[in-house]
């Protein structure tokens, strides 16, 4: 996943559902083992991860 990636630069977190995930975002940034997790995950950038728990940049799929 690449860090520019709009999706995680974005101050603010965002929130999607599995079965709400936006256009393209599953097949290019997750892998195919995660494709039907379906438990909640949080990603972020290398980067933010150095902020935890205090996250900003993420994305937290339901």
């Amino acid at each position: 996943m690449n860090e520019k990636d709009e999706i995680l630069v974005q101050e603010e977190q965002q929130s999607f559902g599995w079965d709400s995930l936006p256009g393209e975002f599953e097949e290019e940034s997750l892998p195919e083992e995660f494709r039907n997790f379906g438990h909640l995950v949080k990603i972020t950038t290398a980067t933010d991860l150095a902020n935890w728990p205090d996250l900003k940049k993420s994305t937290i799929i339901e």
